[in-house]
């Protein structure tokens, strides 16, 4: 019983931080809803283990960061699969081989290409190397609070390349599987 008290406290406490950081990243609301009780659903799932968490706001975003790209990307997949649909029942006329050549390339690694050079090194150290903001900062003598602006630019700016890129995404992997 006393668990439940404290999640709802919990959730009382974190929800609306936690909301807000999703839809920024996702631009809807029924998808950070959903993102939303699926990161609390799995603090529920590991409340043994929260004891061993030194800065838990920063764990939460981190899973709610991870949750939200792995939203965007199945969204990406259905828009994908949908469009294929849409092509295969119109039969509209293949792109060119050079166009399907781009179906190679991954749109998340071309949003993180896209960063200017100071953000990328950050945003790389963070997600790739799990840096805590305090190490980045110490590596490459800055503060943390320009780690943090770094970090939520480059979030941005990628969850934004994405959207851009989603429909012309989706026409070349669909010409690219259809040539297959």
């Amino acid at each position: 019983m006393g668990d439940e008290m404290a999640f709802t406290r919990l959730f009382a406490q974190w929800n609306q931080l936690l909301a807000g950081f999703i839809f920024r990243l996702t631009e809807s609301r029924e998808l950070t809803e959903e993102i939303v009780q699926d990161v609390f659903l799995n603090i529920w799932r590991v409340r043994e283990t929260l004891a061993g968490i030194d800065n838990f706001k920063h764990f939460l975003l981190v899973v709610a960061r991870n949750k939200a790209y792995d939203a965007l990307k199945k969204q990406l997949r259905e828009e994908q699969r949908r469009k294929a649909w849409e092509i295969e029942n119109q039969q509209e006329p293949a792109t060119s081989d050079a166009e399907s050549e781009w179906v190679h390339v991954d749109i998340i690694e071309q949003a993180i290409d896209q960063l200017p050079p100071r953000r990328k090194e950050i945003y790389l150290l963070s997600r790739h190397e799990r840096l805590t903001y305090k190490e980045i900062a110490a590596r490459l003598k800055i503060s943390t609070e320009s780690v943090k602006t770094h970090l939520k630019l480059a979030t941005h700016s990628i969850t934004g390349f994405i959207r851009a890129h989603v429909c012309e995404l989706s026409i070349l992997v669909i010409s690219f599987l259809k040539k297959m």
